[in-house]
This record gives C-alpha cells, sequence and structure tokens, in this order.
C-alpha cells in the first residue's frame, strides 16, 4: 500500500459530505426562494409557458374570493377607490384619476397591453432603474408613486394584499422564474432617424386627438352617472396624467406601446417612425413631476 495517500478521518468524512449535501439542496431551493443575482435571467429559451387566464367565477365562494375581485376592481377602478375620486379621504393614495387598466387592459388579462399574467412568477426581479432587487409589492407601490403620481400603498393594507392576490391568480398557471405566451408588448427597433416632436404633433392630430382629445386631456364619462371612472380614454399628458418618473414617460416603453397598441382600433397601422415621432410630442409635453 502507498503510504504517501491520505486517508480522511471520520470527521473529516461527515464534514465533507454534510458540505456536498448543502451545495446540492443550495442548487435546487434558490429558483424557489428566489436567489437571483442582480443581473441573471430569470428564464430560458425554454422556460414559457403557454398563455391561460383562469376563471374567477370558478373560485369558490369565500374570503379568498372577494380579496381577488377586490383586487380586479382596483385594477379596474384605481381613481374611484384608492384615488381622487374616493369619496374615503384617507384612501386617495393615487394622484391622477388614471386607472391600472389604461395600460394593462382589462386588469392584465388582455394579451394586447401590457399584460399582467405571470408577473408573479418573475418577482422579486432586479430593478435597473432603482438598481435592486424589488419585491412584487414594491413594484406595485413604483406605478403608485409613478404612474399613478401618487403615494405609497402600505404593504399591509387591504387594498396591497388583494392587488397581490389578483395577480398570484392570474398567475397560477405560470411556474416561478418562467415567461408566458404574449408577456408584455414586443420591444421594436431603434428610430430609423431622429424622433421629430413637430411631425409627431401632425401625427398626433391624425391618428390620435380623436380620442385622446387635441390637448391630451382624454374623454370624460358622463359625471352624472355615479360608479364611472373619469375617463373613458386617458389624458396624455397635463395634470391629470402620469409624472415624468413612470415607464410610459421614458421613449422605450411609450414608443411599442404606441406602435403596437395605438389606434385602439386599427392597431400596428403607424410606421416606426410615426410612433417614435409621436412619442416624442406627447413626452414632450407638461406633466406632473416625479
Amino acid at each position: 500500500m502507498d503510504s504517501s495517500r491520505k486517508i480522511l478521518t471520520p470527521v473529516q468524512l461527515t464534514v465533507l459530505i454534510i458540505f456536498f449535501v448543502a451545495v446540492i439542496t443550495f442548487l435546487l431551493l434558490k429558483d424557489q426562494l428566489g436567489m437571483f443575482t442582480p443581473h441573471q435571467d430569470m428564464n430560458t429559451a425554454d422556460s414559457t409557458v403557454s398563455w391561460k387566464v383562469p376563471d374567477i367565477n370558478e373560485l369558490p365562494e369565500g374570503e379568498d374570493k372577494e380579496l381577488i375581485k377586490y383586487g380586479r376592481d382596483l385594477l379596474n377602478n384605481t381613481c374611484l377607490l384608492i384615488g381622487p375620486m374616493s369619496s374615503d379621504s384617507s384612501m386617495r393614495y393615487a394622484g391622477n384619476n388614471l386607472v391600472c387598466s389604461n395600460c394593462h387592459f382589462d386588469a392584465g388579462t388582455n394579451m394586447f397591453s401590457y399584460n399582467l399574467v405571470g408577473v408573479t412568477s418573475r418577482f422579486p426581479q432586479y430593478s435597473e432603474r432603482d438598481k435592486k432587487m424589488e419585491s412584487i409589492q414594491e413594484r406595485l407601490n413604483d406605478c403608485m408613486e409613478r404612474s399613478m403620481n401618487g403615494k405609497p400603498l402600505p404593504v399591509d393594507s387591504r387594498e396591497m394584499k388583494a392587488m397581490v392576490a389578483y395577480l398570484e391568480f392570474i398567475s397560477k398557471y405560470v411556474p416561478k422564474g418562467y415567461k408566458v405566451d404574449h408577456q408584455g408588448i414586443p420591444n421594436i427597433p431603434p428610430p430609423p432617424t431622429d424622433p421629430d416632436p413637430v411631425k409627431g404633433g401632425e401625427y398626433y392630430d391624425k391618428y390620435c386627438s380623436t380620442c385622446h382629445g387635441g390637448s391630451g386631456e382624454g374623454a370624460q364619462n358622463d359625471p352624472y352617472i355615479p360608479g364611472q371612472v373619469k375617463y373613458r380614454v386617458p389624458p396624455l399628458w397635463g395634470s391629470d396624467s402620469y409624472n415624468d418618473g413612470a415607464g410610459m414617460s421614458t421613449r422605450e416603453k411609450a414608443a411599442k406601446f404606441i406602435y403596437h397598441v395605438m389606434p385602439f382600433d386599427d392597431k400596428n397601422s403607424l410606421t416606426l417612425e410615426k410612433a417614435y415621432d409621436i412619442e416624442a410630442f406627447i413626452n414632450s409635453q407638461p406633466r406632473p413631476k416625479f
């Protein structure tokens, strides 16, 4: 026998086994625990599931269903329930009269918008904007402070719990860390030329003003009919619109929304140049500061 070979003692062997078990356990559980490095891509090419939205009416009656329905109502009626139109002044967290469904059509279940199906499966998530890992609650409050030009909801409030419960419900068919078909709005190529806000104003008058108004003021519902949100078509600038810290105030987010989703009754009809020019015009208009 070669006496130069070292034999592990029982204690050393036990420590080695424990180490390897710990490493294997960590690798198996890290995705479930949301342990991702800041710039790690949570998704791979084959980690995509088909688009499927559960039916809220199939839920059994009870507190869980009521909480989920309230979360849906908050997305559809934001300004009525937690905004300027709320009858309870202590509940006015949103600072404008937009609703979440202005960007996330049908409370996030319409695939042809900034849809929200699968969103909770992607959190916690690293935010390039804030340079930190964010929980879904923090992301929702980002929207409250930016797109809704308001203040954050208390994390332990019924409203926050309801929105998270609703988002978890519509994401129930999307495993943790997976993408879903039709997730978000497809990216578009960079502008072919420098966007021109002057041309954008002309295109806005031609393609957008019929619905959003000549001064970007939107179109209001009949104020004498109770229970309605303020706008049937949202304002695009001015004091009742999103502030300059919102995602829609950026070229990337707004231009691809315009290109793929607008005009609402004639989607995908604009050229890239027109979409970028319209975005440049809209986001050059006055709006609240973040």
